[in-house]
């Protein structure tokens, strides 16, 4: 062991079913606290592998899988003769040869558990993380070995390269903080940043390397929870009433007659001018003594490590690119869950959109819908204008001309294509659950890692025709992939949004019950008053489904 979480790659391992079921070994690390049902399937597969003493053959392990989501699972090289794509499931880093012709499998590294991301720090060298390892593995590309693993906290998520002298920034989603190491000398002490947001994932560079940005992906969107007893207090906007009216003094629809003596609830609010407004346009700041800080992206100074933020975008900042010009554009999405009563949400509860800002001016922001031909006034559009929409946004990427950026839907299946001012030129139907994009524009080459079906798909960007997917070994079960599918397949822009977003989400508050509705206790996040005062707020689910 040496110091500062870093261990020699030959760590101690463990039997898995790998690929074409053999029983291979793969590096393991510390449990994962956070989600028991690891270790109770990790012992019965240990028990499963001791030998016993009958004539049955030994069955092969099931596979363990999480579900872990991608953040930047694909890459290319920087003289972009390698494409580097993360087999999350099997644990490996799969290697393609990039040439005029296409892309040639060359094989997979074995790497620890989950990773999630891959960034070739230079041609001979690639930084995977490993999400459920906590880890991070330092890959070889010559000899195709993992030649150093880096324990650097809980769940990282993202590496990027930056700064004078070079170092290496690691986002940890769970302990909301970005690590500083010394990529040239993995034994230094590295540097803590502790961000004010929940969550951070995604990382960007801006193009001189002074930069770095972090999406926080549990960004929240301003709004929080008046807890009910507030709500009957006579002092309040409605003199007690509880439910309160959301259609000046009615209700829409209007409460069941059959509901009697319906249950106090509490009111969703959302921060507008320093005023905490509901969807009745009623003021509810004298009860709201906490704030929130609804930070989305962290803007990094390479060099000094200062933080600043650029806030207000959207609720879940999935992703971030940096434009040639330096503005800073972030996909996601954004609930409007101040809106009350199911019927009312159906079908719209939900928007995908894009920010764009610039990092000297983060309040300059301009947010546009991803989805702009949607109309939302209704719940359901023609097909034909629902298999436009974009559902789920996972990965963005700009060409060096900054004219044209790609846009990969998970939730959709497929890759919308957008010019310098967000305006949509084409979609293009990829295979099942796109969640990686790498530009090749040496060779007019999109390349688009699909994680649902496991393949690599090369997209012609001179005429934006899909030419070629290239499958790589997937050990998921057929039963387990159909499962996650079900959350991703419904016909319009909120094919995912209807489910949480993965993994251990807590969604926005919302009150949705078909007439009216009860509280149930909700989480307190983001908040920046003390936890020993503060009521809850946001995010949270609430009321009857």
């Amino acid at each position: 062991m040496l110091s500062h979480g870093l261990v020699a790659a030959d760590k101690r391992t463990v039997a898995v079913t790998g690929r074409n079921m053999e029983v291979r070994a793969i590096q393991f690390t510390t449990l994962h606290r956070r989600h028991p049902i690891f270790i109770s399937a990790f012992s019965a597969l240990a028990l499963a592998l001791i030998p016993l003493a009958c004539d049955a053959p030994p069955q092969p392990p099931a596979l363990v899988n999480w579900e872990t989501p991608h953040v930047h699972p694909i890459d290319l090289t920087p003289n972009t003769a390698l494409l580097l794509a993360v087999n999350t499931p099997d644990n490996r880093l799969e290697l393609f040869a990039a040439t005029d012709d296409g892309l040639s499998p060359l094989g997979a590294i074995p790497v620890s558990l989950d990773p999630v991301t891959v960034r070739a720090r230079s041609n001979t060298e690639a930084w995977v993380v490993n999400h459920i390892s906590d880890s991070i593995s330092v890959v070889d590309l010559e000899s195709r070995q993992v030649v150093a693993t880096l324990h650097v906290g809980d769940e990282p998520c993202d590496v990027v390269f930056a700064g004078s002298p070079m170092r290496a920034f690691v986002t940890l989603s769970q302990e909301n903080r970005v690590r500083v190491y010394n990529p040239d000398d993995l034994s230094a002490e590295p540097t803590t940043l502790d961000i004010e947001g929940e969550d951070p994932r995604a990382l960007a560079v801006a193009p001189d390397g002074s930069r770095i940005y972090a999406a926080i992906f549990e960004s929240g969107n301003a709004t929080t929870l008046v807890p009910h007893y507030d709500v009957s207090n006579p002092d309040g906007p409605y003199g007690g009433q509880n439910p309160p009216p959301n259609a000046g003094a009615d209700f829409a629809p209007a409460i069941a007659p059959s509901a009697i003596n319906p249950p106090p609830v509490g009111q969703i609010v959302r921060k507008i001018d320093g005023h905490w407004i509901d969807i009745n346009g009623a003021d509810w700041s004298a009860k709201v003594f906490w704030d929130l800080h609804d930070h989305d992206v962290a803007i990094i100074d390479a060099n000094t490590l200062d933080i600043t933020y650029a806030a207000g975008l959207m609720n879940i900042d999935m992703n971030l690119a940096v434009h040639p010009s330096g503005s800073v554009t972030v996909i996601g999405s954004e609930a409007i869950n101040e809106i009350r009563f199911e019927p009312n949400l159906r079908g719209t509860f939900a928007r995908m959109v894009m920010a764009t800002f610039d990092p000297l001016v983060p309040d300059s922001a301009v947010i546009r819908d991803l989805n702009p031909h949607l109309d939302y006034t209704k719940a359901s559009i023609p097909n034909n204008q629902r298999k436009r929409s974009i559902s789920d946004p996972r990965s963005i990427v700009w060409n060096a001309a900054g004219s044209r950026a790609y846009i990969a839907g998970m939730g959709s299946d497929n890759v919308i294509v957008i010019d310098e001012f967000g305006d949509r030129i084409a979609e293009l139907s990829v295979p099942a659950g796109p969640t990686g994009l790498a530009l090749d524009e040496s060779r007019n080459r999109l390349l688009v890692l699909s994680k649902f079906d496991a393949s690599v798909t090369i997209i012609d960007t001179s005429n934006n025709a899909v030419n070629e997917t290239l499958s790589f070994f997937d050990p998921t079960l057929k039963p387990s992939s159909a499962a996650v599918r079900i959350c991703t397949t419904r016909p319009n822009h909120l094919r995912s949004a209807r489910c949480p977003a993965p993994p251990a989400m807590s969604m926005p508050a919302w009150i949705r019950s078909r007439g009216t509705s009860a509280t149930r206790p909700a989480r307190r996040r983001n908040s920046t008053s003390p936890a020993a005062s503060a009521p809850f707020s946001f995010p949270a689910r609430i009321g009857i489904p």
